[in-house]
């Protein structure tokens, strides 16, 4: 089947034969009136000439129109093509990714366990060893808490980062620095503030100051066991997250969490019960009566009333 490039190709090479045969038709037109006045069989010869030209450009318009379509349908075909194409490698790489989660997720999980295992077990062993310390024992160094040395720090001390000295255009009396120092204006070797500025006519003085640039004192930061700020997505269907650290408050619940989520997940199902009736009750005979229906329920309480009205003229009878 060929291409809409192709069949383009064959296109453009019938629009040119089209061409090259109306201007033969025009020609041929031209030598009308010197065929009709020569011989018969030269006019006949004229018209057969004619005909031929005008059915090879018929035959070349309707296959202008056949490519069209058939163009059309190319493209169509392609377009197609190049999404099933991109389409299918979308599901490959889909199909890909899922097997490459299913064998990198559980790498990537079991690293932060045995990571979150084994500061657990170090704030469990440090947590023992202080609380069953020796009297008088006096150790070189103390067991670090890995928190403290990863997530935590002391105080930070202020820290100068330049300085330098600045004159500085200040408020008379207060000495104050005048906030919009990119205002002030010097009118007759005295320095003002504009009157929109609601300061009136005050003479400004100029002053030294010291210009100090600096990170603040901050305080110490503790920002507690890391497992806290985790939390790993499940990595399946199940419902929640497969491990949220701000549950856990203690190394032995972290490592209790742990363990839970390294168990194959079991999705429970729900048992339910239900009775669909294979036997039908036969069915009852119609009757034609105008009167209204009445219920089973009415036609039991009818033979009820019946058998105790019996029952009681029974009792009435004397035996004979």
């Amino acid at each position: 089947m060929l291409s809409s490039n192709d069949l383009t190709t064959q296109l453009d090479a019938a629009h040119e034969a089209l061409t090259a045969t109306e201007a033969r038709l025009q020609e041929i037109a031209a030598r009308e009136d010197a065929a009709l006045n020569g011989s018969d069989k030269s006019y006949a010869s004229w018209l057969r000439e004619q005909r031929l030209a005008q059915n090879e450009a018929k035959s070349l318009g309707d296959r202008i129109d056949d490519l069209a379509i058939l163009i059309e349908r190319a493209r169509e075909r392609e377009e197609i093509a190049a999404y099933d194409e991109a389409y299918r490698a979308a599901a490959a790489r889909a199909d890909a990714l899922i097997e490459h989660w299913k064998t990198e997720f559980p790498k990537v999980w079991r690293q932060f366990a045995d990571l979150l295992r084994a500061v657990a077990m170090a704030d469990i062993e440090r947590a023992r060893l202080e609380r069953t310390k020796p009297h008088g024992y006096r150790p070189e160094r103390r067991i670090p808490d890995v928190t403290e040395h990863t997530r935590s720090r002391g105080p930070l001390e202020k820290q100068v980062i330049d300085e330098k000295i600045v004159n500085l255009w200040c408020f008379p009396g207060t000495f104050d620095p005048v906030p919009q120092q990119d205002a002030v204006q010097i009118e007759g070797g005295r320095a003002y503030l504009p009157a929109d500025y609601g300061h009136g006519r005050l003479a400004l003085q100029q002053r030294r100051f010291r210009q100090t640039v600096f990170h603040p004192w901050a305080p110490a930061l503790n920002r507690g066991p890391f497992w806290k700020d985790l939390v790993i997505p499940a990595p399946d269907h199940r419902v929640g997250p497969l491990f949220e650290g701000g549950l856990y408050m203690t190394p032995g619940s972290l490592l209790e969490a742990l363990d839970s989520a390294e168990r194959p997940h079991e999705e429970v199902r729900p048992i339910m019960t239900e009775l669909e009736a294979l036997d039908r009750p036969a069915a009852r005979p119609s009757y034609q009566d105008t009167g209204p229906a009445i219920s089973d329920h009415a036609l039991g309480g009818l033979a009820q009333q019946v058998g105790a009205i019996t029952q009681d003229m029974a009792r009435r009878v004397p035996a004979e």
